[in-house]
């Protein structure tokens, strides 16, 4: 029985060697009761609340003064095209209304557009320059010159002013007018199949419903060739001078096609278009009288300026309702729309420019 209990104790002790709580074990011994009591009671409570808070912020304000990277035109340029952006580049995202305000541009010209980039670094001024000009024989006196300044009032985002300010002068481009005659021998209309010429330039048909055709030739000789590389436009400027009938509701649009060389009425009836010029005079709005007519042909007149020898120093160009395409109508009416057939002064043309004129118009641009 004591050894039975002895293994009991034993196991007992086993258990609870390795526990940090106070144990109290009872022996009995032949009616002896031994009770040993520890009270050793550890109640150490670690009650430690470090609350240490670290308010260290990462919110450095920024102190930096942007700069001006880069403006350009560059100062002393003097090839700049009259609708040329003015682009100032900064070192760090900038304030747009501070920065806006603080650019300026001398003599006061007219804002058209202010865009920045997508970081606001880069600001595009367009303003409404003009290139300095003279009509052909004459020649541009002086350049147009622009002073672009950018002060130190202009802000980044953080509200610290641009560390200085910059300023850069430039000029235009100049650009010479040519405004090229008609040739009015070999400009008016005719019959397709030919049968006589008139005077008046444009087409349709007559009372006898025959199909007219219109054509109209520059003398380009006063273009120098070393013009070409700085070629701007050219453009036939005219206006219509009169409308018999209704062309328009007829035949529609009125086309302009690039001729081959043509020396006659009869050769201009049958000659072929080198290159389709598009809708001379489109048939909605409903043309009326008096109304400017202006159509690019740079294209057409830079190809004849390049080929002068074979096309004998002109342009050429014809005028048909659809190039030829429609047949006429058949309604026993004279159907016709005209422009003015006339370059020179006279009794209705008063030079370039001139409402009651046709010229070809070619513009180069030069430093």
């Amino acid at each position: 029985m004591f050894f039975l209990r002895g293994t009991i104790l034993f196991g007992l002790l086993i258990a609870f060697a390795g526990c940090s709580s106070d144990v109290t074990i009872n022996e009995v011994d032949g009616g002896t009761s031994d009770t040993d009591t520890d009270t050793d009671a550890d109640t150490d409570t670690d009650t430690d609340t470090d609350t240490d808070t670290d308010t260290d912020s990462d919110t450095d304000s920024d102190t930096t003064a942007p700069t001006i990277v880069s403006i350009t035109p560059a100062d002393g340029s003097d090839d700049v095209h009259d609708d040329d952006a003015v682009v100032i580049v900064f070192s760090e995202a900038m304030d747009q209304a501070s920065t806006q305000a603080a650019v300026s541009i001398s003599p006061v010209t007219e804002v058209v557009s202010e865009t920045w980039n997508g970081d606001n670094t880069e600001l595009s001024v367009v303003y409404d320059l003009e290139c300095a000009e003279a009509i052909h024989p004459a020649t541009v006196s002086s350049a147009n010159s622009y002073t672009v300044t950018v002060t130190d009032v202009a802000e980044d985002e953080a509200g610290n002013q641009l560390s200085a300010g910059d300023a850069v002068t430039f000029t235009t481009l100049n650009r010479t007018i040519y405004a090229l005659e008609l040739i009015t021998t070999l400009s008016g209309n005719t019959y397709i199949p030919p049968s006589g010429n008139w005077s008046f330039i444009g087409c349709g048909d007559n009372v006898n419903d025959g199909l007219k055709r219109g054509f109209m030739s520059f003398n380009i000789a006063p273009f120098p060739t070393t013009e070409l590389t700085s070629l701007e436009s050219a453009v036939i400027d005219s206006a219509i001078r009169g409308i018999s009938g209704d062309p328009t509701g007829d035949f529609g649009d009125m086309s302009l096609g690039h001729s081959s060389i043509f020396n006659t009425d009869a050769e201009a009836a049958s000659a072929t278009v080198i290159a389709d010029q598009g809708v001379f005079i489109p048939a909605t709005p409903t043309p009326a009288a008096d109304d400017i007519v202006i159509h690019d042909v740079t294209a057409a007149f830079e190809d004849d300026v390049i080929n002068r020898v074979a096309r004998q120093n002109r342009s050429q160009f014809l005028l048909e309702y659809l190039l030829g395409t429609v047949p006429p109508s058949v309604d026993a009416e004279t159907d016709f729309l005209h422009i003015w057939n006339d370059s020179g002064a006279g009794s209705y043309c008063s030079g370039y420019p001139g409402t009651q004129c046709t010229f070809l118009v070619v513009s180069s641009l030069n430093p």
